[in-house]
């Protein structure tokens, strides 16, 4: 996802990082991975149509928790 992001002129955040992560097979592999904070500015910068009932979700729970 990251490289198709990088190709298509966005910007990806510098508060993505790696880690060692155990994969299916068994293999541990370096894996992309941010916090909750990352990981809703992802989501909020999608530009489709299939991500609006994700942020009206997200945005439902942001109220209920304030």
């Amino acid at each position: 996802m990251k490289k198709n992001l990088i190709k298509d002129g966005f910007e990806v955040s510098e508060k993505i990082g790696q880690l060692k992560l155990k994969s299916q097979d068994g293999k541990y592999r370096m894996t992309d991975v941010c916090d909750n904070e990352g990981m809703f500015h992802i989501i909020e910068s999608i530009p489709s149509k299939n991500a609006e009932p994700i942020k009206q979700w997200l945005a439902h729970l942001g109220k209920r928790k304030s």
